[in-house]
């Protein structure tokens, strides 16, 4: 990787570092002549090992001194590339026939690569970090208590209360558990949400903070299997697996001079939460969450953004099977193991928009199919 220029994203001095430490051996395969009276025979074996780690980007200007007087100071940009990878191979090929063959054959570089850089920027691109980014200004704006929306579905909390065993009793005796689980998903959970964040909110009182960084982000893992077929010309074939296991780290983080309320009486989020199933719109389009981002945005004095992205690929090449061709016999022992991973941080910005993001995991898809089962219910009595 060659040190291009980094866009200016922030002031300040580029920054690079580069760590070599690798032995790459010319992997080749040689056939030799034999007179009539002997077999001509073949083993090769080969070693393979590298390991480099390169960074590069920008230092702060008087960063400590920055620091020292109570600075908000910028998300700069980073950037970490680490790749590992060790190889052995071992082929013992022998010819069983009497008669006389000149065989010469010669292959060089490495027929287990390490994951490509191509490969890499494709997971870069396919997963963006906005939603992230936008999720860690919400949740600073939402570090209070929304005391309004807790107000509004007073009646409703009442009533759960004051109906709970007779309900509890008709719905188990009925057979609608539907009803059940989505109470205890939407009603008893809220509101232990809420007892939380009231406690949370008169523990911190007296400790009025104006400066906040948060971070939110998930993993996805991915698994990938290439079969292919490596031709050994005179000696034979051999049939390999290739396994990739890519684990994808995103992540968003805000830094803040911000003052979000204590109390939270924001009658638009408010709407937005009374909203019959708002929240299953949410696991799409998290409309709940751009309200409180936008929020942010209003009463924030000064705040710095960065996407973070962190992605490794761990590379398994196994031996299938040996297919030897006619004359020969053929053992084939290998095995290699590489590791790629780029590290990330990127200045951006807080989102303006509603992002698409799908968020079903297993206890959303038993709230779906709760909800299906409740509809069914209603349009059956109704018809």
């Amino acid at each position: 990787m060659t040190n291009s220029p980094i866009q200016d994203y922030e002031s300040g001095s580029p920054r690079y570092l580069e760590n070599d430490q690798s032995t790459v051996f010319d992997l080749s395969i040689q056939f030799w002549e034999h007179d009539g009276t002997k077999q001509p025979d073949y083993s090769w074996e080969a070693e393979d090992v590298l390991d480099k780690i390169y960074t590069e980007g920008r230092d702060l200007p008087e960063y400590h001194k920055r620091k020292k007087r109570g600075e908000l100071l910028p998300i700069t940009y980073f950037r970490q590339e680490e790749i590992k990878r060790e190889t052995h191979v071992a082929f013992d090929m022998q010819y069983n026939s009497s008669s006389y063959r000149k065989l010469c054959q010669r292959r060089t570089g490495n027929i287990w690569p390490y994951p490509e850089e191509a490969m890499m920027q494709e997971f870069v691109d396919g997963y963006p970090t906005e939603y992230f980014v936008q999720a860690a200004a919400a949740k600073i704006y939402s570090s209070g208590w929304d005391a309004l929306t807790f107000m509004a579905e007073l009646r409703q909390t009442y009533a759960m209360f004051s109906n709970f065993v007779g309900n509890f009793a008709k719905n188990a005796s009925s057979g609608k558990l539907e009803n059940i689980w989505l109470e205890g998903r939407y009603g008893w959970r809220t509101l232990m949400y809420d007892i939380e964040d009231i406690n949370k909110m008169l523990q911190n009182i007296d400790a009025k903070r104006t400066r906040f960084k948060e971070s939110v982000g998930t993993t996805v893992k991915e698994v990938i299997q290439t079969p292919f077929l490596w031709g050994q010309a005179e000696g034979g074939n051999v049939d390999f697996t290739r396994t990739d296991t890519i684990f994808i780290g995103l992540r968003g983080t805000v830094v803040a001079d911000v003052e979000p309320p204590d109390l939270s009486f924001n009658p638009i989020t408010t709407a937005w939460e009374l909203k019959t199933l708002s929240f299953v719109v949410d696991w799409i389009v998290n409309v709940g969450q751009f309200l409180e981002a936008m929020s942010f945005l209003i009463i924030s004095t000064q705040h710095y953004a960065a996407g973070g992205r962190e992605i490794s690929v761990i590379r398994e090449y196994t031996i299938d099977s040996v297919t030897p061709h006619s004359g020969w016999s053929y053992t084939c022992e290998g095995r290699s193991d590489s590791f790629r991973r780029w590290t990330m941080r990127i200045p951006t910005t807080v989102s303006n928009n509603p992002l698409l993001q799908l968020r079903l995991d297993g206890w959303k898809a038993l709230d779906l199919v709760s909800l299906a089962v409740q509809a069914f219910r209603k349009s059956g009595s109704s018809g």
